[in-house]
């Protein structure tokens, strides 16, 4: 074997040499063999054919949900260091990492720990490779890439290297001196595949501006009055409108051609809209997607195309392409029917109905950053059970606004949202209980000051604004994640408060609609009012076993 082979080494061969490495301490050999079976356990991997590589292991290890394996976070993250040490220990000697004072002396210089933590793995990298701070460049930081993606655990290298980047420019922006230049940072991943709306013609652009904000004085005009808009509404058509331009776009027409949303109600480019947006498989199962365009559209050529025979027909034509979609499904999605599957087990759903106690007991122990964090997804978890609103009305919380105290400072606290604040413009008033209201309380008194700056009034403070609704549902599902095993969303809350409603009270959809803010009753009736043969079966088990209990075999008489 020439010094040139690379030899693959399988997870198994990795704990051979561990056994076999006298330089471990017993106990150092027992974790990190340890680890090495139970990752590969976890992964669903056999140790003897799987590579012993990092790359290989990273989608396995993101997919795993430390709590379906009866497992803390910390313990978890204890396994996948065994893991990784277990690796670097089983291949040749590295050299040792020398620290550098030119790094040491701009690693001090940092203006606060959010910069010191997201530049540490860079600093460490460049000091193991013997690169100087002055030679940092794009170039050095692909080779931090490289190292991140082939030899570490990080869940998302891209978006680590990305971060890095970010904080490398913002450190030449803040601290006076700092040794190189501004380094390129890369483009998110999700790249956008439609063309925003003002790539477009500027009539195009005014006609949508008529469409979504019709003319007053029309009560007794053609279509009758029209309700005026509300801006999430607007922003909901506009997204529609840029992916059905887009659609007609990727089936060749020209942008700078598309003068008038006429183009779109022509039958066969409606067609074309509504097939993009279609699945590829043999019965072109249409998307949500296909059915929200088809009614935004036709809804929009009914407003511009009048009421004439040549604007009947072509309306009808297009209904007619709008039925070939077949009936919209009806009923929650099969991502939430698996969600409220698996919150269907005991287990489970006790898991999450003690995720905030759990949170605020961890908080106690935790240093003071993560402590802070963890109570504050306690209480917003805490508030979702009790009150499952929106995320953005949830994100915007305001202590004098929104949370009052109408019986003193130590009656219970009541959630108060106007109508307009809400997405249906239905006002949302929530009583919390007891158990919440004191998590609330010791949350503001003792964690909200380390995130709020003086005069923030929002309960879920960002200096001196509120948490944006997209971020707190990404720290949501992570903690729900890490504690629970389960992936969920905030807005999955309002359909686990519905299950849990009709379960225990079967029939009882006038009060869940009121409780989740909906206006009508038949929109609940639509998405929950189905069979539901898992809690029928459990309920008739229960009749079973109480017919059980009571049944007995008479003893035969002797003669």
């Amino acid at each position: 074997m020439d010094g040139n082979t690379i030899v693959i080494l399988a997870w198994q061969d990795v704990i051979l040499r561990l056994e076999e490495d006298s330089s471990l301490r017993p106990a150092q050999r027992r974790d990190r063999i340890s680890a090495v079976r139970r990752v590969c356990e976890i992964a669903g991997v056999d140790p003897i054919a799987a590579p012993a590589s990092l790359e290989y292991m990273r989608p396995l290890l993101k997919k795993v949900r430390p709590a379906k394996h009866g497992l803390q976070p910390k313990t978890w993250a204890n396994l996948r260091s065994n893991l990784r040490a277990a690796l670097a220990q089983a291949r040749p000697p590295q050299p040792q990492c020398h620290l550098d004072p030119a790094w040491a002396r701009w690693r001090a210089a940092l203006p606060n720990q959010r910069m010191r933590v997201g530049l540490s793995r860079l600093i460490t990298h460049c000091e193991r490779k013997g690169i100087a701070p002055t030679a940092v460049c794009d170039a050095v930081l692909e080779r931090f890439l490289a190292e991140l993606e082939a030899d570490t655990l990080v869940p998302n290298p891209r978006a680590c290297h990305r971060r890095t980047c970010y904080l490398w420019n913002e450190a030449v922006k803040k601290v006076p001196g700092w040794p190189a230049g501004p380094v390129k940072v890369p483009p998110p991943h999700a790249v956008r595949r439609t063309l925003p709306l003002s790539s477009y013609p500027e009539r195009l652009q005014q006609e949508f501006e008529l469409c979504v904000s019709p003319p007053a004085g029309h009560r007794f005009g053609q279509y009758g009055h029209q309700k005026k808009l509300r801006p999430a509404t607007v922003t909901q058509n506009k997204v529609l409108i840029e992916l059905a331009l887009s659609a007609a776009v990727e089936a060749g027409a020209d942008p700078a051609s598309i003068t008038t949303f006429d183009y779109l109600f022509e039958p066969p480019v409606f067609q074309a809209i509504l097939e993009r947006y279609c699945e590829d498989d043999a019965d072109q199962t249409p998307r949500p997607t296909a059915y929200n365009l088809a009614r935004m559209l036709i809804g929009f050529a009914r407003q511009r195309l009048g009421s004439g025979p040549a604007a009947l027909d072509r309306i009808a034509e297009l209904r007619r392409l709008q039925r070939c979609l077949g009936p919209q499904p009806e009923g929650i999605t099969e991502k939430n029917q698996r969600l409220l599957l698996e919150l269907s087990d005991p287990a489970t759903l006790t898991k999450l109905l003690l995720l905030p106690e759990r949170l605020a007991n961890w908080a106690a122990r935790a240093t003071c950053a993560r402590g802070a964090l963890a109570m504050e997804l306690a209480v917003a978890i805490a508030v979702l059970l009790i009150a499952p609103m929106r995320i953005k009305n949830l994100a915007g919380l305001h202590l004098k606004q929104h949370l009052v105290r109408p019986g003193g400072p130590r009656s219970l606290w009541l959630i108060d949202i106007p109508a307009e604040e809400v997405k249906n413009e239905v006002r949302l008033l929530f009583e919390l209980s007891q158990r919440v209201t004191r998590v609330v309380d010791r949350f503001i008194r003792h964690f909200r000051p380390r995130f709020a700056e003086p005069g923030n009034p929002y309960l879920f403070p960002v200096d001196s604004t509120h948490k944006t609704p997209n971020y707190f549902s990404r720290q949501i599902r992570d903690v729900i994640a890490d504690w629970v095993g389960i992936d969920m969303t905030p807005h999955q809350f309002r359909h686990l408060a519905m299950d849990l409603g009709k379960r225990h009270s079967p029939g009882s959809f006038v009060a869940l609609a009121q409780l989740l803010g909906h206006k009508r009753i038949d929109t609940v009736l639509r998405y929950y009012a189905k069979l539901d043969t898992l809690s029928a079966g459990r309920e008739f088990d229960a009749i079973v076993e109480a017919e059980l209990a009571k049944a007995y075999l008479p003893r035969r008489q002797r003669k």
